[in-house]
Parts: C-alpha cells; structure tokens; sequence
C-alpha cells in the first residue's frame, strides 16, 4: 500500500533536517515587505508601532517554543496582515501547543506596561499611544475565534480531541470572521474567513479518521514505520477516498503525517482542562480588563498627542 516514493514523502513531512530558509533572512526579509507594503497604506508611525507590537507578541510564541524544546524556529512578518511564529515540535501535545499560543498575547499586554513605564520617564504620547494599541491587538487576539491566539489555545484545551465538536467550533469561528469583515469592510479578513472555510472539512477528516485509530496499539507510539504507515492509509481510504486520490492526492504524504501525530497526540485530563478554562479566563478577562485600567487610570491626566 505504501510504495517507495510515498514512503519518502511521508519521511520528508516529518523531517527536522530538510533544507529550509535561514531564519533571520525570513525574518528580515518579511519585516522589509511589511514595511514598505504598509506604509504605502498607513502613516509611517502607525506602521512602526504595528510593527513593533506584532514582534513583541509573537516574540512571546518563540520563547514558547524555545520553552517547550520546538526545532527549526521561525518567526516572520505578514504585509498588510500580521505575523507569524512557526516550529516544528518534539511530539503533539495539546497543553504545550495552547500555552505557546496564548503566550503571544500575555507578552503583548506586558509590553503595555512597559510603554507606560517608560512613558514616565521619557513623557512621549507615542508610548500611550503604542500602549492602547498593543493592549487592542492582543485582546483582539484572545477572542475565542478560530485561528486566533485564544481560539487555539480553547480548542486545544476543549474541542480538538473530539473532531464534530472541533468542526463545529471552526463553523462558528468562519462566521464570526465573515461578519467581522463585512462590518469592518476589510478583505484581508475575509480572506481569512474563506481559508479557514477551506481547510475546516479537511481538519475535520483528519481528526475522524485519527479517532478511528486512537485505540488501535499497532499505530500507538513510537516512529512511524511503513506498516503504520500503510494501515491509516487503509483506514482514510475507507473513511475519505477521496482525500487518496485526484487533486489531493498530492497531499496525501501530509494527510498520513498528520493523521498518524493526532493518533498520537497527548490531550489534557479533566483538572487539566478546567485549569486552563481558568487560565484562559484569567488573561482574556481579568489580565485584559486590569492591564486598560493601568493604562487609563496612570495616563488619563495626560491624553496621547
């Protein structure tokens, strides 16, 4: 079922030592097409301080990762969008994927108190102004939408074991986008709402199919070998034809790949996912709320200019 050339795309998709572009020249090459697509858009300073708020933020995803032991850590810059922090993990587990995404937006709010710190010191409105609009960023970030920090970080803790309960949250997650854009008027987002829309039916098949398999002691642990290999391809055949053949058929290395981590990924026990409800909690509301008031009440005498 698995001939020579699937088997080496397979390993390839898992591969920590397959060439990739130099991290910094990501970086910095991403950073130079965000600026200057920006400013062709923004005023020059609201570019700068986008871009500085969007690298402190996903700053706090590369620490994460770095926390966490992920390899081939990448961080770069999306023009006119955002950013992005990206790496390959040890194996799949779903606390660590949730903490690394809400560690973006916790390092963002902290950011908020060091501008008004150092607002005190060197009274430039700038630093208000960077202050109240990271602090937008980042509780933007936490909402509860799909793919957004505080979207992955809930589905990891409550819905991405379970693949309906998984779609269903992606389907409400689409519409909060797609509202979102046409009240905004902005294409970016619903650009967004379209790729999600997209990929939801294939992270849904994934996820049934892995389910199907999670009780099967011939896929569970270790590497995965050219029999493991072969029985999800079994199993997705039976379950997803179609994702083993025409156009997706391309991408069928990945869809066994990524089958076979979810089979194998660490979920979080009962205490373990009410903690991080709390947590979640904790930083979208409390964190949130207690970081605008700080900023508010020690800046409100003195208005950004």
């Amino acid at each position: 079922m698995i001939d020579d050339t699937l088997w080496e795309k397979i390993n390839a998709v898992g591969s920590n030592n397959k060439e990739r572009i130099n991290a910094w020249i990501l970086l910095g090459v991403s950073l130079l097409l965000f600026t200057g697509l920006g400013a062709f858009r923004w005023d020059l300073s609201l570019v700068i301080m986008l871009m500085v708020a969007i690298f402190i933020h996903e700053l706090g995803h590369v620490l994460g990762m770095k926390l966490f032991r992920y390899k081939n850590i990448k961080m770069l810059f999306i023009p006119l969008f955002g950013g992005a922090a990206i790496g390959t993990p040890g194996k799949q587990d779903a606390f660590r994927i949730a903490m690394i995404s809400i560690l973006g937006p916790v390092f963002g709010l902290l950011s908020c108190y060091l501008a008004v710190a150092a607002w005190h010191i060197f009274p430039q409105g700038f630093l208000i102004k960077y202050a109240y609009f990271s602090l937008f960023i980042n509780a933007f970030n936490l909402l509860p939408i799909l793919p957004l920090d505080g979207g992955h970080f809930m589905n990891e803790s409550l819905f991405s074991r379970f693949p309906k309960a998984e779609m269903v949250f992606s389907i409400v997650a689409v519409i909060a986008l797609a509202c979102m854009a046409y009240r905004w008027s902005s294409w970016l987002m619903g650009l967004l709402a379209l790729f999600w829309a997209i990929i939801m039916p294939i992270r849904y098949n994934i996820g049934k199919v892995a389910s199907r398999l999670q009780r099967d002691d011939a896929i569970a642990g270790g590497e995965i070998t050219r029999e493991k290999a072969s029985i999800i391809r079994q199993k997705l055949e039976a379950l997803c034809p179609q994702y083993t053949r025409g156009a997706h058929a391309k991408n069928l290395a990945k869809y066994i790949h990524d089958i076979w981590e979810r089979v194998n990924k660490k979920f979080l026990s009962i205490p373990m996912t009410l903690l991080m409800i709390i947590i979640y909690l904790f930083v979208s509301c409390v964190f949130t709320t207690g970081t605008g008031l700080f900023i508010y009440i020690l800046t409100r005498h003195h208005p950004a200019g």
